[in-house]
């Protein structure tokens, strides 16, 4: 949920706008907002001076220049969250605005891209069911031997039902094939 918050086209406008519940709103945003404090606030470096000390290595001295203006008092989280929904390319955006920082301190807006780039890069994961999985050649290849071998007969259908359903609790039916006895390929049918 903490994605579309921080996706270009999905900003707290679009919720309102597409009349989500004020309640969702206001917990994912709140949520957003204490991640941000919590984590990526501190990240951002205080700038004490323009000034640089004679001993001091200065690799590029116009390199805060390119960074996105920002001032004193804002909070970028804040700007970001209110602002308006844009069609811009959400990765590209916050990596360009990530872009040449060092890994200790950013910018505000650079610290709100890294939390940007976080979330929206993070793995959904099993989303669907805990039987969801990344299908492997290994996979394929398995359930499409299966498959064939169930369609001839070289497996017996109701033998693998029962091994299922002692090992699994699926409730499989012989009698509810999924395989046609007259399709050529073992092409899947709805057993509806």
């Amino acid at each position: 949920m903490y994605v579309e918050v921080l996706h270009l086209k999905y900003w707290k406008t679009y919720f309102q706008r597409a009349e989500w519940e004020d309640d969702w709103i206001d917990s994912t945003v709140s949520a957003a907002r204490r991640i941000w404090h919590k984590y990526y606030r501190p990240l951002i470096k205080h700038q004490t001076s323009g000034m640089h000390s004679a001993g001091e290595d200065s690799v590029d001295e116009f390199g805060e220049l390119d960074a996105p203006a920002t001032s004193v008092d804002c909070d970028p989280f804040e700007d970001f969250i209110n602002g308006a929904v844009s069609d811009e390319e959400a990765i590209d955006h916050w990596s360009y605005l990530l872009a040449g920082t060092d890994c200790d301190s950013f910018t505000p807006i650079q610290a709100l891209s890294h939390m940007a780039l976080d979330f929206l890069g993070a793995h959904a994961g099993l989303v669907v069911s805990k039987q969801r999985h990344k299908p492997t050649a290994d996979n394929i290849q398995q359930s499409t031997v299966l498959g064939n071998w169930l369609h001839v007969g070289v497996v017996p259908e109701k033998a693998l039902c029962h091994k299922l359903n002692t090992k699994y609790g699926q409730n499989c039916s012989s009698d509810k094939s999924e395989w046609s006895s007259d399709d050529d390929g073992g092409e899947i049918h709805d057993a509806s």
